[in-house]
């Protein structure tokens, strides 16, 4: 990412690229841009798994236990998301 002036925030793209261009781990990379793709808490997203995400509905839901009001909500994702998911998916679920 370009180094930004005081003040300046940076683009979404800035975030996501600096993220692609880092040297993290290719997991934390996948888990830091479904972060920022869901602003969702990052509890929540380290705890996610795979029979919490519909694919076909493109709709992620959250459990009580991993949500901070302890109520399960529904995330709906955007279609960078779901690339997200579907690159890391490793194990076949589609």
């Amino acid at each position: 990412m370009a180094k930004n002036k005081p003040g300046k925030i940076p683009t979404f793209r800035e975030i996501l690229e600096a993220i692609e261009g880092s040297k993290a781990y290719w997991a934390t990379k996948a888990a830091v841009r479904f972060l920022v793709l869901t602003a969702n808490r990052p509890g929540a997203v380290r705890g996610a798994r795979w029979e919490e995400i519909d694919l076909a509905k493109a709709i992620w839901t959250i459990p009580a236990n991993h949500a901070k009001n302890r109520e399960a909500f529904k995330v709906p994702l955007s279609l960078q998301a779901l690339s997200v998911l579907h690159k890391e998916n490793t194990d076949g679920k589609e």
